[in-house]
């Protein structure tokens, strides 16, 4: 479960503009993401950028300015008040994407933009109440998943605009096929929403906003080795996903390792026409996981990275649906 965090904020100048939550110790820098701007600002923020993968409409609707008010209208930015807790009523999705758009906007690299996302989301923590029923945190978890999102959209735009066509087939392809796996990735790693109870939706929001992060960390990569700049995707978590979809947008098999309730890790293998196995998993080594069945008959090791994962059975004691030395490999990272 997210952790609450206490944001700081600024009052810059007599105009009460708001600052926001960023990794930066520079008010001038974290304060924009946030603060009410008018369209032209937004405008001249993008053309200052042209040419550099930032701040470049993909023309489509989604991750772009094409649905903006005309000039010098003023955006309000609730979602950034700082003096009151989320309204877990209100429809805060225009406010999202428009602080989606200033960190791309504002943003000199990848890391920098993906930051200043992150930073949105710390800022959505800070403003949650500390009195939250279940249905509010669903809520929340649904805010974060949206963050990512519209930058997602926002990036794809600007990465399909500013690519040659080989370039934009190859992850094309994984995109489409991650498009065509989500609502099933989702029901292999949590099975059946009517079976998952009212905690369900916090854990659907939040394996499709890291999935969605995934995606965003993929395309970056991409796009920056087209354009020649450097781009090193974080060190890859314990918790995630891996897919067996040999290539296709169906899922054959999948690994997901989750936190535990109260410590550890748990981990859910499904293996392709041969069955699952659900255990315990625990850090070896770096990229590396020890697994041990729930029965205690199955334990194995996990090599994960960005690449994907491989479970390799090490051990079987009693019946079993697997042998020693068996391999699998889920190369798709959900």
């Amino acid at each position: 479960m997210r952790k609450f965090v206490t944001c700081g904020f600024v009052i810059a100048t007599a105009a009460m503009v708001l600052a926001g939550c960023a990794g930066s110790t520079s008010n001038e820098e974290i304060s924009s993401i946030f603060e009410t701007q008018t369209d032209a600002n937004a405008d001249k923020a993008a053309g200052d950028n042209a040419g550099t993968g930032y701040g470049v409409a993909d023309g489509s609707g989604q991750g772009d300015n094409s649905d903006v008010a005309p000039a010098e209208q003023t955006y309000g930015v609730s979602i950034c008040d700082e003096t009151s807790t989320l309204d877990y009523s209100y429809d805060y999705d225009s406010e999202i994407k428009f602080a989606v758009q200033n960190a791309v906007v504002e943003s000199g690299s990848y890391a920098e933009e993906f930051a200043k996302v992150d930073a949105i989301c710390e800022h959505i923590t800070s403003r949650r109440s500390d009195s939250e029923n279940q249905a509010e945190m669903n809520v929340a978890a649904s805010l974060y998943f949206k963050v990512w999102d519209y930058e997602l959209n926002d990036l794809w735009g600007r990465f399909s605009d500013g690519v040659d066509d080989q370039t934009k087939e190859k992850v094309l392809t994984d995109q489409r096929n991650w498009n065509s796996m989500k609502e099933s990735a989702v029901l292999e790693a949590l099975g059946p929403a009517d079976e998952g109870g009212s905690i369900y939706p916090v854990l659907y929001y939040d394996l499709l906003e890291n999935s969605t992060k995934t995606r965003c960390y993929f395309i970056a990569k991409e796009f920056a080795a087209f354009k020649g700049v450097d781009f090193v995707i974080p060190a890859k978590g314990v918790t995630g996903m891996y897919i067996d979809n040999q290539g296709t947008g169906e899922i054959y098999g999948s690994l997901y390792v989750s936190e535990g309730w109260e410590s550890g890790y748990n981990c859910k293998i499904s293996i392709y026409r041969t069955g699952e196995l659900e255990g315990s998993v625990e850090e070896a080594s770096a990229g590396k996981l020890s697994f041990v069945s729930y029965d205690d008959n199955v334990k194995g090791t996990i090599t994960y990275g960005w690449d994907g994962a491989i479970f390799e059975v090490t051990e079987v004691n009693g019946g079993a649906i697997v042998s020693v030395g068996d391999v699998y490999e889920f190369p798709f990272v959900f």
